[in-house]
């Protein structure tokens, strides 16, 4: 699948605020901005599919590799 487009940020940084939220964790520019140079080579469909996961399943909040982590166990 195709890699994030900068569209697709938008939406990225909503997901990203949501579960910040639910952790009770600091979010702000400059972790919106780590985050997007780490997952902006997934697909929209990948990051969706992981963060729909890790919103009911995870007890913190995910790292980058998470949201790879289980993307690709939607591949298998």
């Amino acid at each position: 699948m195709a890699a994030m487009e900068e569209a697709d940020r938008k939406h990225v940084g909503e997901v990203l605020r949501e579960l910040s939220a639910v952790h009770r964790v600091t979010y702000n520019a400059l972790i919106e901005k780590a985050y997007w140079a780490a997952l902006k080579d997934m697909s929209i469909a990948d990051f969706d599919h992981a963060a729909a996961h890790l919103r009911k399943y995870s007890e913190w909040m995910p790292k980058p590799a998470h949201f790879y982590i289980e993307a690709r166990k939607g591949w298998v």
